[in-house]
Parts: C-alpha cells; structure tokens; sequence
C-alpha cells in the first residue's frame, strides 16, 4: 500500500514537473 503512494506521488510530481518545464519553453 505504501509503495503504491509513493508510486502515484512520484508519478504526479513527474507530471508536475513536465508541465512546468512544457509552460517555461513556451
């Protein structure tokens, strides 16, 4: 269960940081 947290908050940090750097290219 706790590797399954770790799982979705490191997917959503990941997400997170993609969209970051997609808004500071444009």
């Amino acid at each position: 269960m706790a590797r399954r947290k770790f799982d979705k908050q490191f997917k959503n940090s990941a997400v997170k940081l993609i969209l970051e750097e997609g808004y500071s290219v444009k």
